[in-house]
C-alpha cells in the first residue's frame, strides 16, 4: 500500500486498531503511520482474530515492501530480506515454523522379496516402490508410495504412480508455503483418487514437519502405545504342510496372529487343518475380493472355523453385497479395499457392511485419511488394525506410528522387515520382538534411508525444483 490510511477506515478506527496493535504486539517495534504503518495493518487484518504472544521481535520499517501469503503462512520482507514469518490457521495461536518445498527427489527402488507371496490374484518375488524426498530447506522428508506394480488389488500401479506424482502432485506443491498437513493436502485436493500417489508424498511431508519440530511422528499423530502388538500375513503356498511350517516358525517368533490368504480352491480345506492343528490360534483370512454372493456356502462353511475375521471377500468396490453377506455370518467381516476414505467408512457401517476395518495408509491415501478413518471408528466402537503393503522401511516406519493410536484394538499386518526382506533400506531396521514392534523414538519417521542400498537399489531417479 502507498498510504498509511488506504484500507477504508476512518481515523478514530485506525486509531483503535493501533492501540489493538500495540497490546497484540506488545513487543514489536509499531512504526509511524505512513506505508509501513499500513503493511502492518494489513498483517493485523490478517492475523484479526490470532492471538500472537508467541511471533517474534519484528521491526516494521520505510523501504520496499513484498507481502506473500499462502493459505496459513504469512511473509514480509523489506527487498530480500524476511523481517516476519508466521503461520496461523485464523482462530488458534502461532502453528510454529513455516515450511516450504524446494526441491522433490523421487525414485523407483526394486527390493527382492525373501520368499515369494501369493495372494489370490497375484505372485511376487520382488517389490517396486517409489521413494519421496521433499527438501524444505534446512529440512529434508522421505516418503513412500507403496502400489503395487500391477492393477489387481486397485487400479494404481507402479507406473500412475510415477505420472500422478511427478506431472501433477509434485508440481502443485513446489514452492508452497505450509504449515500443517491439512493446509499442503488442500494444494492438491483437485487430484482424484491415486491415493498411494498422494500418500507417498504426504508421508514424506509429515516426516519433514515432525523432523522439524524434532519429534517423533508417533507424536504428532497421537500415538498412545509404547509398542503394538504385531500379526503376520501369510500367502497362499504349494502345500499346506508348507504353510503350517510357516506357521509354527511365526508363532515360534512370538507373533500375536495370523493371516492366511485364501482363494477359491484355497480356502475351507485348508482352513480347516490348520484350526485342528492350533485350536487357539487367533486367526484371520483375507479373500482379497476373490468371492460373489454365490459363494455363501464357502463363507459359512468359514464362519464356523472361529475366526477373528473375514476380510474383502467380496468385489473390491462393493458395500452393499457386504451388508446383504455379513447379516448371513457371526463371523464380523473387514473391509479393505473398499474404503478409500473417512466417508466410505461411514457408509459401510451405516450400511452394516462390516464389524472391522481394516487401515491402510497407502489405500487411503496418507495418514492425514487414515487418522480421520481411526477416529471415526473408534468413536463408534469399531475394531480396526493397520494392514500393510509390504513397506520398505520408511514405509513401515509410518504404519508403526500409525498403529499407536488407540483404536488398534487387533494385532496388525506390521511386522518386522525381516519378515520380508533380507536387506531393507533403513537403519534403525525395524523388527519385532516377541511379536512387540517398540515405537521409534527418532525425529520424523525415526529412521534413516542408507543412501548407499538405496542407490544400489534404484531403477530411476527424477529430481524435481530448484
Amino acid at each position: 500500500p502507498e498510504r498509511g490510511d488506504g484500507d477504508g477506515y476512518t481515523g478514530q478506527q485506525k486509531q483503535a486498531r493501533t492501540t489493538r496493535m500495540r497490546k497484540d504486539f506488545h513487543h514489536h517495534t509499531i512504526p509511524q503511520p505512513g506505508r509501513a504503518g499500513a503493511v502492518l495493518s494489513w498483517i493485523k487484518v490478517l492475523l484479526m482474530e490470532s492471538p500472537v504472544k508467541c511471533l517474534p521481535d519484528v521491526n516494521i520499517i520505510e523501504g520496499l515492501w513484498i507481502i506473500e501469503r499462502i493459505g496459513g503462512c504469512l511473509t514480509v520482507l523489506r527487498g530480500r530480506d524476511t523481517v516476519f514469518r508466521g503461520c496461523f490457521d485464523g482462530t488458534s495461536s502461532l502453528k510454529g515454523k513455516c515450511m516450504r518445498i524446494e526441491r522433490v527427489e523421487l525414485r523407483i527402488v526394486r527390493l527382492p522379496l525373501a520368499r515369494p507371496f501369493q495372494t489370490s490374484s497375484s505372485r511376487k518375488s520382488h517389490l517396486d516402490h517409489i521413494l519421496v524426498r521433499v527438501d524444505c530447506g534446512d529440512v529434508v522428508g522421505w516418503g513412500e508410495c507403496a502400489s503395487p506394480s500391477d492393477p489387481y488389488y486397485c487400479p494404481e500401479t507402479t507406473e500412475t504412480c510415477w505420472h500422478i506424482l511427478h506431472d501433477f502432485l509434485v508440481p502443485s506443491v513446489l514452492g508452497a508455503t505450509w504449515s500443517t498437513l491439512d493446509e499442503l493436502a488442500g494444494r492438491y485436493a483437485l487430484v482424484k483418487g491415486n491415493a498411494f500417489a498422494r500418500a507417498g508424498l504426504e508421508m514424506a511431508c509429515w516426516d519433514a514437519l515432525a523432523r522439524s519440530m524434532n519429534k517423533p511422528l508417533h507424536e504428532l499423530l497421537g500415538a498412545t502405545r509404547g509398542e503394538i502388538r504385531s500379526g503376520v500375513s501369510l500367502g497362499i503356498e504349494r502345500d499346506v504342510e508348507t504353510l503350517l511350517e510357516q506357521i509354527e516358525r511365526h508363532q515360534a517368533l512370538g507373533y500375536h496372529r495370523i493371516k492366511l490368504k485364501i482363494a477359491p480352491g484355497w480356502d475351507v480345506d485348508v482352513v480347516r487343518r490348520v484350526r485342528e492343528r492350533y485350536p487357539e490360534l487367533p486367526l484371520q483370512v483375507d479373500a482379497n475380493s476373490a468371492y460373489t454372493l454365490d459363494d455363501l456356502p464357502t463363507m459359512r462353511a468359514l464362519d464356523d472355523l472361529g475366526l477373528i475375521l473375514i476380510e474383502q471377500p467380496l468385489a473390491h468396490d462393493d458395500i452393499v453385497d457386504h451388508a446383504r453377506l455379513q447379516a448371513e455370518l457371526k463371523t464380523p467381516i473387514c473391509l479393505d479395499e473398499s474404503i478409500h476414505s473417512a466417508a466410505d467408512a461411514r457408509k459401510a457401517l451405516d450400511l452394516g457392511s462390516c464389524r472391522v476395518i481394516n487401515i491402510k495408509v497407502s489405500r487411503l491415501g496418507g495418514l492425514l485419511e487414515s487418522r480421520r478413518v481411526h477416529d471415526l471408528c473408534l468413536k463408534r466402537e469399531i475394531p480396526v488394525w493397520c494392514g500393510g503393503m509390504h513397506e520398505f522401511g520408511i514405509g513401515r516406519a509410518a504404519n508403526v506410528a500409525l498403529a499407536g493410536l488407540p483404536g488398534f484394538s487387533i494385532p496388525g499386518d506390521v511386522s518386522g522387515s525381516d519378515r520380508y526382506y533380507d536387506e531393507d533400506l533403513v537403519e534403525p531396521p525395524i523388527l519385532a520382538h516377541q511379536g512387540a514392534i517398540r515405537m521409534l523414538t527418532g525425529p520424523g519417521l525415526g529412521v534413516e534411508p542408507v543412501m548407499e542400498r538405496v542407490e544400489r537399489r534404484t531403477l530411476r531417479r527424477a529430481m524435481l525444483g530448484e
